[in-house]
């Protein structure tokens, strides 16, 4: 049982990481493009290498999660729609010609279409190196690779955040910036795909990050909340999913599910306790 809250705990940390950038810009629909999209780059590199351990999968699995959001801002530019409308045109595309590869070239390859989507992080473990298994080494290591970005271009990425109109003023290069956000993004799904699935990398890479906006006044603090919800949320679903021996990515969702909720109602009391208190301040 270690190894697999040390697979979802390493997870959570490396998608927790873009995963606060990119809610704080209103892409969230973003992560799921690129969880979807990395599976036609995960096919078509196969097709060339045929070894499932190649690092030529995970390059370009990545590829094609950036290329499928290239591709989306481009649809967006050149026919004038909105950016969610452009997303649901390009990754329900690529994922279904993924899934067509997938199912129609290699039948015999340890390719199982529904373990991609749902994901299963029980599996995880049996795949080690130095006694701990791959998928915490590669997620810590890219973990450590997201925080050192983060930490390199905290105040330009607080601008593009908060105040992209000031930061162009200021001449900071947002552009490239957001794109590098975008490859540190597309690598990060793809290692998570490996481990826990396309529906929970969604889960860890937003609803951690959701949760913590609720509660965060700056942006240090959201930062922090999301690593922290996403730790709690990974080590609470697996005690729990082992002990009532049922799906571990469903009962993640369930838990994210249940913070998301408990804030919201949280912050509604809040507010209808301030109202009140200035209703009788107004009255006396």
């Amino acid at each position: 049982m270690i190894d697999v809250v040390l697979v979802l705990l390493s997870t959570s940390l490396c998608l927790g990481v873009p995963g606060c950038f990119l809610v704080l810009r209103r892409l969230s629909m973003t992560a799921d493009a690129v969880s979807h999209a990395v599976l036609l780059g995960i096919a078509l590199g196969f097709f060339f290498v045929r070894d499932l351990n190649s690092p030529v999968l995970i390059v370009s699995a990545a590829l094609f999660g950036l290329f499928s959001i290239l591709l989306t801002e481009w649809i967006a530019l050149r026919c004038h729609i909105a950016r969610d409308e452009a997303l649901g045109l390009v990754f329900p595309v690529f994922f279904s010609l993924g899934v067509i590869l997938v199912t129609r070239c290699f039948r015999n390859v340890h390719l199982d279409t529904e373990l991609i989507l749902m994901g299963n992080p029980l599996f995880a473990p049996f795949l080690q190196s130095f006694g701990l298994p791959r998928a915490v080494i590669a997620n810590l290591l890219l973990f450590a690779v997201n925080l050192i970005f983060v930490l390199v271009c905290f105040r330009p990425l607080g601008y593009a955040c908060f105040d992209p109109s000031y930061a162009s003023l200021l001449g900071l290069p947002l552009t490239r910036i957001f794109y590098m956000l975008l490859t540190l993004s597309a690598f990060s799904a793809v290692v998570a795909f490996q481990s826990v699935g396309a529906v929970l990398s969604i889960a860890f890479f937003i609803a951690a990050a959701a949760a913590a906006s609720l509660l965060a006044r700056n942006l240090r603090e959201m930062l922090c909340l999301t690593l922290l919800i996403g730790a709690l949320v990974a080590v609470c679903s697996t005690v729990t999913a082992l002990r009532l021996n049922v799906s571990l990515s469903g009962m993640c969702a369930v838990f994210f599910l249940l913070v998301l909720l408990l804030l919201r109602f949280s912050a509604f009391l809040r507010k209808h306790q301030q109202y009140a208190d200035r209703e009788k301040e107004g009255a006396e």
